[in-house]
């Protein structure tokens, strides 16, 4: 059994995002994102996905002179990345398969891409100690585990903190990269603010009148539509500011009637303004990944970490050119040696020649890799009554 530890640094090579659920956030007077505590925001901002860190010393004095109790720290999460590494992985196992002229059934292939072939539970026997060793010892299934069965994983992907002030402080990070500026966390997120036009109201579609069929009664619907929805907006807003002075004056405000005949309006405007939050290009996240296996499944997350940092952006926004990075990756063996593995500056991509042996070792195991043998772990037969449960593997399903 081989152990290797891959770390180091990924580099933003431009600007990074990755929305953070269920927060709500505004760009203040400043230009800053800031929380959003009550109310509507002047030009809502999505804010990317932070982790709290404890604060002490000088480093609880914030931008604005006052002094806070944590700092909101930006990280790439483990799962986004193992969720990742498992597509780019699979996709090297797909075209294996292509190429050989071999199928998957439709639960096998969901079982490689994120662990599961449904969301309703344990529907398989109970394993044996044979079918245990046969998961372990798989190419694939011997490193990301998951299935029906929930064989066990020997992957751990870490989470990737922004390095910076806050972190260096708590020692979290897996290495210190080699830069003389260390930045606070929240110096190194801005504001992207972005516009939705509509093209037929405000006229910028010169051929609009020759492709839109009926364009006359269209556009004067559609015009329609907007301002009647401008208008109940404007009543709205008016009402609820009255409603505001009211209870300041200290006038009991009536709540509307939930069944009133005063109906929601939905977005139909296709005019807007909103922004998102961005960690800016040249900050450098840490990175680590731990590895348990033989050499040939160490050869393929290898391989894997090789097309992913090649090949994908992290995060969202990736159309516009958001999520790229760069690297600089050392590797540990199980007796703490180390050696270069991986450098990526968005150009030039080199890879150490101490990972060769790994390298030849997925060779041999890819070409022995077989449908058949994913069939048996991740789509096995069931009995009359299968036993019920919560639990599948969920976990490489991306942030």
């Amino acid at each position: 059994m081989t152990q290797l530890t891959v770390f180091g640094t990924l580099t933003t090579l431009g600007p990074f995002h990755l929305a953070h659920a269920g927060m709500s956030a505004e760009i203040d007077q400043n230009g800053r994102v800031r929380k959003l505590s009550a109310g509507t925001a002047k030009l809502p901002c999505t804010p990317t996905y932070k982790v709290p860190f404890p604060l002490s010393g000088d480093l609880a004095i914030g931008f604005d002179g006052t002094v806070r109790a944590v700092a909101e720290v930006p990280c790439l999460p483990g799962t986004s990345i193992r969720g990742k590494l498992r597509r780019v992985i699979a996709k090297r196992v797909k075209r294996h398969f292509v190429a050989t002229g071999q199928l998957l059934s439709r639960e096998a292939y969901h079982c490689i891409q994120c662990g599961a072939f449904s969301g309703d539970g344990i529907k398989a026997n109970l394993t044996t100690s044979a079918e245990v060793i046969a998961a372990k010892e798989h190419l694939f299934t011997g490193i990301f585990g998951g299935g029906p069965r929930l064989f066990r994983s020997n992957l751990r992907t870490h989470d990737s903190y922004l390095y910076c002030a806050e972190t260096e402080a708590t020692n979290v990070q897996p290495v210190v990269p080699e830069t003389p500026a260390l930045i606070r966390a929240y110096q190194a997120t801005f504001a992207h603010p972005f516009i939705r036009r509509d093209d037929l109201l405000d006229f910028l579609d010169p051929i609009a009148p020759d492709v839109i069929e009926n364009y006359a009664e269209a556009f004067e619907s559609w015009q329609n539509t907007v301002l009647v929805t401008q208008e109940r907006k404007a009543l709205d807003r008016n009402a609820a500011l009255e409603a505001r002075a009211a209870k300041k004056r200290g006038e009991i405000v009536e709540k509307p009637d939930a069944g009133a005949s005063s109906e929601k309006q939905k977005k139909v405007m296709l005019k807007g303004q909103s922004a998102l939050e961005a960690v800016m290009p040249g900050v450098n996240f840490g990175f680590r990944i731990d590895i348990r296996g033989d050499d040939a499944q160490c050869g393929l997350v290898l391989a894997g970490i090789v097309d992913m940092i090649k090949e994908e952006n992290f995060g969202g926004k990736c159309a516009s050119g958001y999520g790229r990075m760069g690297a600089h990756l050392r590797v540990m063996n199980e007796q703490g040696e180390e050696f270069p593995f991986l450098d990526y500056d968005g150009r030039t991509l080199l890879v150490g020649t101490q990972i060769k042996a790994y390298s030849e070792a997925l060779e041999g195991g890819l070409a022995q890799l077989t449908s058949a043998s994913f069939e048996a772990i991740y789509n096995p037969k069931t009995d009359a009554s299968p036993r019920k449960g919560k639990g599948d593997d969920h976990e490489d399903d991306e942030a």
